[in-house]
């Protein structure tokens, strides 16, 4: 198990709203190709936390899912899931029209929209490192 900053993931010092910096693709990259396939084991990471500035900071709202989608993006990873609380992007909200269905497919630029526009499922910030 690794803490996000601990295998590399670097942001801005803006505590509660850092964003990640380019740094970090390769780094991740390497401590988790590195030990990854050295040990074959599947590692967990936590997110919502990153380093810079000699300091832990925090992601802010979303961070949880930046950082796995970052972790996607380094590794160049095919497919990227973040689990929710919820059945995935509903065609509406269930709270107005009950009837809501899950999207079945959704590409990365309309997930991002959707969550730009209010989709409260995603943060907009998890989709830039995947667009």
């Amino acid at each position: 198990m690794y803490d996000a900053f601990s295998i590399g993931f670097i942001t801005t010092d803006d505590f509660t709203n850092a964003d990640t910096l380019e740094a970090t693709n390769p780094a991740v990259a390497k401590r988790l190709n590195d030990d990854w396939f050295s040990d074959l084991a599947i590692p967990i990471v936590t997110g919502f936390l990153s380093w810079r500035s000699s300091a832990i900071t925090t992601l802010g709202r979303g961070g949880s899912d930046l950082t796995a989608t970052t972790i996607g993006k380094a590794l160049g990873l095919q497919e990227i899931q973040v689990w929710k609380d919820v059945d995935g992007v509903l065609t509406c909200d269930p709270n107005i029209n009950p009837r809501a269905e899950p999207v079945p497919y959704l590409t990365f630029k309309e997930g991002a929209e959707l969550a730009y526009c209010g989709a409260k499922v995603l943060h907009p910030l998890s989709m830039r490192p995947v667009m």
